[in-house]
């Protein structure tokens, strides 16, 4: 972290992510305390953001609600939905979009964006 321009904190859409938001937080506080992290938090990533059908999961949508409200001054970016295109796109070696599903790759075009890449 101590050497990251920016960063980007991943986590998993469940109270395990959750805690590792808040961890990840108190060590960037530190780091910065002690000048060792002067970089941008980019925002939060969530990943596994489980829907069934056209509607997310509880377990998902306490994650979010809670992540913005603990953490108020971070952006929470789009989530990275599960889903076996994404498996099925990495076993060919293509993408999400090469599979008719161009929609799950929103997430990484915000991040090329925000990481001005």
């Amino acid at each position: 972290m101590g050497a990251a321009d920016k960063l980007i904190i991943p986590a998993e859409c469940n109270p395990k992510g959750l805690n590792s938001v808040l961890s990840t937080m108190d060590a960037i506080e530190q780091l910065s305390d002690l000048g060792a992290f002067t970089g941008d938090i980019v925002g939060i990533l969530p990943f596994r953001d489980q829907w069934v059908g056209a509607n997310r999961t509880k377990t998902s949508r306490i994650f979010l609600d809670t992540i913005a409200e603990l953490v108020p001054d971070v952006p929470i970016l789009p989530t990275i939905r599960e889903s076996d295109k994404f498996k099925r796109a990495l076993d060919e070696g293509s993408t999400p979009g090469d599979l008719g599903k161009p929609d799950l790759e929103y997430p990484f075009e915000v991040i090329v964006e925000k990481l001005n890449l």
